[in-house]
């Protein structure tokens, strides 16, 4: 039999129900965000209390991106964010330029759709439903509930949570902050579909599909089914999920662009999203009922279709029939958002500089980061040699929740004892709602005007980073950063804030 991955025969397209399954053959299986039936009031299994979840932080490491010799966090790259010359509005701050504007990718490479774009995608969904099961009318926009928190089993393999762990923060960073999925305590015994408790979604990894719902089957003859997800829901509002994947299955072809695929599809459909896009029309969707193509790389959400699904999910009303939606529900959608760049050369190298900025549309900011890798290890930096810290210092650029352009003074300090520092965000102010940020020092103060976490260094894939950990007290929140310039000349990271989420961008002074 050959294994070109046929990733995705809904086997079991269960709609309607409590529990709704939907299985992929060949590749990975998942569900649609969003399509139950709205007559559904079926009781959720009894809850314990809630474990006590991790900070994104946790999974923030596995969002750092590389491309010909510049690494970056979210919406890094060209095309996927503005360059200098595409805003008009500069003002220059001591060694810092700000720049704004409105701006999109005409070409949609940045993750930006149109209303009629976000509806055919929808609406396709429709169209593969009606193929699979033979009728679309229990397709309903469903409500995601309540932020869940995501238990891995403690079975896995180191390489399969290393995937989860890159899926999950696949799927965050196209989310809003309440509607993220936290890292839980993991699961020491197997968990029935039906018996996941409210609040969460299980992951489970077996060898074979032993313990999988028996109604399971392929869809096709050649169809070799790598994993099922779905969801449960009361009352029109996703209330938990669960994956189950066969990894005897998976590794077959051995990928872990693979595997990655595979779980983040299977998420999604334990997020909500109990359907399968018509591949015909949108091949490279994360949503596609099979996967019949080699994946080198798994689409960043954020700057996807898929990734605006899930935001425009957010702004319809539950109980919806997708088959009833108009262009009139996508009236307020913006297809073009506002744009906050910061620029910052690091003294010493020609033409390298850190760039970091954010976008909001749609309700929803974007932050990201850019900058020259490093050429030596961290702990290899000879300026480091017999000093104890060194401190970076430069500015912070983002929008608060409702949209409010911000700013204010970044310091990250790292002590070469035990590679563990602090970052500090100090006079934060902000400003009108998508606007150029005014004069430091005129804007309304954010909160009390400060933040600060603890943080600690990692080493992966040849670069050196910083996120924030956990600590019984101090400021909610996360943070990762990248340290980049050929001697860690610069930092470049993103805050992500209940009500705050921002780039920010430094520049060392001399090791002290």
């Amino acid at each position: 039999m050959r294994h070109k991955i046929r990733t995705k025969a809904v086997a079991a397209g269960i709609f309607g129900v409590a529990l709704s399954i939907t299985a992929c053959g060949g590749g990975s299986g998942t569900s649609m965000g969003g399509a139950t039936n709205p007559g559904n009031t079926d009781p959720a299994p009894q809850s314990p209390p809630r474990p006590a979840s991790q900070p994104l932080s946790d999974t923030l490491a596995e969002a750092v991106r590389y491309s010909e010799g510049v690494a970056g966090i979210g919406p890094a790259f060209r095309y996927e964010r503005p360059t200098q010359n595409d805003l008009d509005t500069a003002t220059q701050l001591g060694n810092i330029e700000y720049r704004s504007g409105r701006w999109r990718d005409m070409q949609g490479r940045d993750g930006s759709s149109t209303g009629e774009e976000i509806l055919k995608f929808i609406q396709s969904f429709l169209r593969q439903t009606v193929h699979q099961a033979g009728s679309g009318d229990d397709l309903y926009i469903t409500d995601f509930g309540e932020q869940k928190t995501l238990r891995i089993s403690n079975k896995i393999r180191e390489n399969e949570r290393k995937e989860i762990l890159k899926s999950l923060q696949n799927i965050n960073m196209a989310l809003p902050y309440e509607q993220r999925i936290l890292l839980g305590e993991d699961l020491s015994e197997f968990t029935e579909q039906d018996e996941v408790p409210e609040g969460e979604i299980h992951i489970h990894i077996t060898s074979g599909k032993e313990g999988w719902p028996d109604e399971v089957e392929p869809e096709q003859v050649n169809d070799i089914i790598l994993g099922i997800g779905g969801s449960q829901s009361r009352n029109l509002t996703v209330i938990g999920g669960y994956v189950l994947m066969d990894r005897n299955a998976v590794e077959q072809v051995r990928s872990p662009a693979r595997w990655e695929f595979v779980i983040t599809h299977e998420l999604l459909h334990a997020y909500g999203i109990n359907a399968h896009v018509d591949s015909t029309d949108y091949p490279d969707s994360v949503l596609v009922p099979r996967l019949d193509q080699e994946i080198t790389e798994v689409p960043r959400l954020f700057v996807t279709l898929d990734g605006e699904l899930l935001l425009a999910l957010q702004s319809l009303s539950p109980g919806t029939p997708i088959s009833g939606l108009t262009l009139d529900d996508f009236d307020q959608w913006e297809e073009d958002g506002f744009h906050l760049l910061g620029t910052m050369k690091m003294a010493g190298i020609d033409d390298s500089i850190v760039e970091f900025g954010a976008g909001f549309r749609n309700g929803f900011a974007k932050p990201w980061v850019t900058g020259p890798i490093a050429t030596t290890p961290l702990s290899r930096n000879p300026e480091f040699a017999e000093k104890e810290t060194a401190t970076w210092r430069g500015s912070l650029l983002g929008f608060t929740r409702q949209g409010r352009t911000t700013t204010g003074d970044t310091m990250i300090r790292i002590n070469f004892q035990n590679w563990k520092g602090l970052a500090e965000f100090t006079q934060i102010e902000t400003w009108q709602k998508m606007t150029h940020p005014g004069t430091r020092g005129d804007g309304v103060i954010w909160n009390d005007g400060d933040l600060s976490y603890a943080i600690q260094t990692y080493t992966g894939q040849g670069i050196d980073g910083f996120i924030s950990t956990a600590t019984d007290s101090g400021d909610p929140g996360s943070v990762t950063g990248i340290f980049t310039g050929n001697r860690h000349e610069g930092v470049a990271g993103i805050l992500e804030h209940p009500d705050l989420s921002a780039a920010f961008g430094g520049v060392r002074g001399e090791p002290e």
